[in-house]
């Protein structure tokens, strides 16, 4: 039976193939600080364009024989809606902008919670993305996809 040799660990030099993965720098993906910086400077101004968004969405909701109110309250906004002549005929989403992690955060009464989370496009256009898996949206179409989830969910008994 012959016996197996094995080299010493100084005899052999040590090649990256043979490093774990986890112990290699890992490269930075291009743009992500510059991202990271657009974002941190951008979210605020989508923020305030989205309130001003929403305000108008409100102010049309008799439109479709709806009311409906925006009120302010620690750092966030609570947008209600009314069906009128309904038993149940109260909703509403919370809306918080977050900096860290970079999202808006969404609460509602009947539908659960949702985030936009920020992101950037490759033209570098400041975009939400929400955790329900949509396409990139601007504030008005962020504003728009936020008052037709109320309207839906408030239909709902």
């Amino acid at each position: 039976m012959e016996a197996l040799q094995f080299g010493s660990i100084e005899d052999e030099p040590m090649s990256d193939s043979s490093n774990p993965g986890w112990t290699k720098p890992q490269p930075e993906k291009p743009g992500s600080r510059a991202q990271a910086q657009l974002i941190e400077r951008g979210a605020p101004r989508f923020w305030n364009e989205l309130q001003e968004k929403l305000n108008a969405a409100v102010d049309s909701l008799y439109l479709q024989d709806l009311s409906g109110l925006i009120t302010s309250f620690g750092g966030g906004l609570r947008v209600t809606l009314n069906r009128p002549g309904k038993v149940f005929n109260q909703d509403y989403t919370d809306i918080q902008f977050k900096r860290a992690p970079a999202e808006i955060r969404c609460t509602t009464l009947k539908d659960g919670t949702y985030s936009l989370r920020f992101s950037v496009t490759g033209n570098n256009e400041l975009v939400v993305i929400s955790s329900r898996g949509l396409d990139p949206m601007t504030p008005e179409q962020a504003s728009e996809y936020i008052m037709n989830l109320l309207v839906a969910a408030s239909g709902r008994q």
